[in-house]
Parts: C-alpha cells; sequence; structure tokens
C-alpha cells in the first residue's frame, strides 16, 4: 500500500502532489471536497462514489475526478475496495479547470481507465528513486492531462509551458515513445 508525496514546491505546471497505488480504501467523508483534483481509481473491488444526488459506481479500471472543494464521500461495496489515487497541484493549477472545461465530475473508463491506472503506477516508481525523478514523473502528469482534457495538444502545451508546440512534442515522443497525438489515439 505504497502512497508518495511529492515534497518540493510546486515548479512544475502540472504534477502529482500525491500517488497511492494498491491502498486498502477505508470509507471517507468529504463535506467540503479535497482542495485539489483529486482521480480515484478501483484497482480490484467496487467502490462507490456519491457527489451530490448522484452515486457512481467504480468496478475495476473505472476511475472519477473530481474538482477541487466538491462535497463527496466515498466506500467499497461489498468485500474490500483497493484503489489507487493521485492528487495533482502545479503552476498551472489555476488554468486546470477550463482544461477540463470546468467539470466538476469526469469518469474514466475502458482503455482510458487502464492507460491511467498505467500511468500513475509508473508514475508512483519515480518517486521510489532517490533522489525522486520529478522529471519523469512531470512527463507521466501531462500523459495524464492528454487523457482527462479534450483540448487540442497545441493548447495543452502551452499551458504546461512550452511556447513552441514542436518542442513539447519532441519531449514527449522521447519519453513516451509516440507523439501526443497518437497517444491520445490509442487510448480513447
Amino acid at each position: 500500500m505504497p502512497i508518495y508525496f511529492n515534497s518540493t514546491l510546486s515548479r512544475e505546471p502540472f504534477q502529482f502532489d500525491s500517488l497511492g497505488i494498491r491502498w486498502e480504501q477505508e470509507p471517507n467523508r468529504r463535506p467540503k471536497g479535497f482542495p485539489l483534483y483529486h482521480y480515484l481509481q478501483t484497482e480490484k473491488g467496487v467502490g462507490s462514489v456519491t457527489v451530490g444526488k448522484e452515486t457512481y459506481f467504480l468496478e475495476e479500471d473505472r476511475g472519477i475526478l473530481l474538482a477541487p472543494g466538491v462535497p463527496h464521500e466515498y466506500h467499497g461495496e461489498g468485500g474490500g475496495w483497493t484503489t489507487l489515487f493521485a492528487t495533482f497541484s502545479g503552476l498551472l493549477q489555476d488554468s486546470i479547470p477550463t482544461l477540463l472545461r470546468n467539470a466538476q465530475v469526469l469518469l474514466a473508463e475502458g482503455e482510458k481507465g487502464h492507460a491511467i491506472r498505467n500511468i500513475v503506477q509508473k508514475a508512483a516508481k519515480c518517486f521510489e528513486e532517490t533522489p525522486v525523478n520529478l522529471y519523469q514523473a512531470s512527463l507521466y502528469s501531462y500523459q495524464l492531462l492528454l487523457l482527462l482534457s479534450d483540448r487540442r495538444v497545441q493548447v495543452i502545451a502551452n499551458e504546461v509551458g512550452y511556447s513552441d508546440t514542436s518542442h513539447f512534442i519532441q519531449m514527449f515522443r522521447k519519453t513516451a515513445g509516440m507523439t501526443p497525438g497518437t497517444f491520445r489515439r490509442i487510448h480513447l
């Protein structure tokens, strides 16, 4: 049940603040929400997340992204519920709502859910390294942003600090083995 916290100052435009994998999830009630964007996904079992009057059932590889301050609660259904989670911060934190079209709740399932699971697991490995590989972890956060946002690659590149989209595409291709557009098409 590893959990990792990013203890560095927000120097990256978009970065993981905390990550947890293989987490034996306890029931949680947050009447004031969580202060950061919070992604929660089932690894094993089934859980339910209630936001307002809507309840979302999270089966394996199904996840939910909650905007900051959105009141919610969640718990396992039946036996144990194992989750992974990620919270986000960074210099572009104020721009995230625009990138996500001001959605308070986003669901991820199927190939997208599976891809996000892989990204979070890879990012967690960065935090196991000494020193922590923050550069690689931030690249994984950009992959996650590409899957959660429907904005054009150029917009995301600019938001995360690349004034030249071709540099973002080149960096992405070098680390992911494909362009951002190809990555998005494969996983959506």
